[in-house]
């Protein structure tokens, strides 16, 4: 379904890539067996299923061109004002991981160091 916020040539390009998947499918499908139904006493040769396989070419060509089009316009909804400029809308940052237990050892073995340092320098400003 095509969302009615989008703009407008996001809508153009997400229409053409529908329309472009189903009409040409079916067309593409239907030539081959035309081709095919109507070839099979003398055989296929290779200039038919060159000619499939250029069709077929095509047909997936339009599709990537058409999706790739859809895709590159950004609905003005999607966006997020910063500082005067759209900028696309971020996920929110994840949560820290938790702490292992030998990351808490370490903090601690650190932390006992840093205070015999600071108790040296202390007893060596006495």
């Amino acid at each position: 379904m095509i969302k009615p916020g989008w703009g407008a040539g996001r809508t153009i390009f997400a229409s053409l890539f529908m329309a472009w998947g189903f009409i040409g499918f079916a067309w593409l499908m239907a030539e081959t067996w035309l081709r095919l139904i109507s070839t099979t006493s003398a055989g296929v040769g290779v200039g038919t299923s060159s000619f499939i396989a250029a069709l077929a070419l095509v047909w997936i060509g339009g599709m990537v061109l058409f999706g790739v089009g859809a895709l590159m316009f950004v609905a003005p909804s999607d966006m997020v004002e910063i500082g005067g400029h759209q900028q696309p809308a971020q996920s929110p940052p994840r949560p820290p991981l938790p702490r292992t237990a030998w990351q808490e050892e370490d903090d601690r073995r650190r932390e006992s160091e840093a205070r015999a340092a600071r108790m040296s320098v202390d007893s060596a400003i006495r």
